[in-house]
């Protein structure tokens, strides 16, 4: 659970973070069109004043940037209704100023660059280019709402996903201890053993066994055999000696034969 929740949870985060990239770009190609526009009104006016061909070069640099950055920027605001309508009205009227601003540098070129200057300080040319310059401020400042909205969200979720993955780890280290303490209940229910009380032998693993072969089963130990001072004073109860281990201790055994030639122990 931790793992599939905290893998959500980044899921989340990484698109949150993503959105705030993906506005940034938004942001910069409107900045780039906003330059561009202003490099090629200088390169333009500069052409019609001095009517030098070196003006022209970043009046054509711009022309052919702005050519392959607006499809960029709708495909970028193609998630925003409201942006993607700008972004088409913004190219159209690009193409509007940049074919004006042409219709001026062919006047110079043919020879009549009076016309020119009317075409450029007439009444409709700069209003026109205040309305493009207004639409893509008013881009820049709706992606910046959208920046600021998205930055909140993200830094929501990413303090929601540190508190939930807080409480998932005490909640893994408590589950863990748990677990500790189940094993070692088990552990001490696995050391309790079964033993038969007619034969004395041991159930280990669903097999009856003696003693000797489940103490050689479970821990790998071998077992050698003896007899008990208190069994060897019970057997030679039973037999009828009446000895005790620090007699047996000084004496020896000699072997007898009996009257049918088998040997026997005799102590003395």
């Amino acid at each position: 659970v931790f793992f599939f929740v905290s893998r959500e949870l980044s899921t989340d985060q990484k698109h949150s973070l993503m959105a705030v990239q993906h506005t940034h770009l938004e942001r910069a190609q409107v900045n780039n069109l906003y330059r561009l526009l202003s490099l090629a009104e200088s390169a333009q006016r500069g052409y019609l004043l001095a009517r030098e061909e070196r003006y022209l070069v970043p009046f054509r640099f711009a022309r052919i940037q702005v050519l392959f950055s607006m499809p960029y920027l709708q495909r970028l605001t193609r998630d925003n209704p409201s942006l993607w309508q700008r972004s088409v009205h913004v190219q159209t009227l690009m193409h509007d100023v940049f074919t004006e601003m042409q219709q001026g540098i062919d006047l110079v070129r043919t020879g009549n660059p009076a016309a020119a200057l009317r075409l450029l300080t007439r009444e409709d040319g700069p209003r026109q280019m205040q309305v493009l310059a207004g639409e893509l401020q008013a881009m820049n400042d709706e992606e910046g709402q959208q920046l600021q909205e998205r930055r909140i969200a993200a830094e929501e979720k990413l303090f929601i996903r540190e508190n939930i993955s807080i409480v998932l780890l005490f909640l893994s280290a408590g589950v863990a201890a748990g677990a500790g303490v189940l094993l070692l209940r088990i552990q001490q229910l696995q050391s309790i053993i079964t033993i038969c009380a007619w034969t004395q032998r041991v159930n280990y693993n669903g097999r009856w066994m003696r003693m000797e072969e489940f103490l050689w089963e479970r821990f790998r130990v071998k077992v050698s055999h003896g007899i008990s001072e208190e069994a060897f004073t019970g057997v030679m109860g039973i037999l009828g000696k009446n000895l005790t281990v620090s007699d047996h201790r000084d004496q020896r055994p000699t072997e007898i034969a009996d009257a049918e030639g088998r040997q026997t122990t005799r102590w003395s």
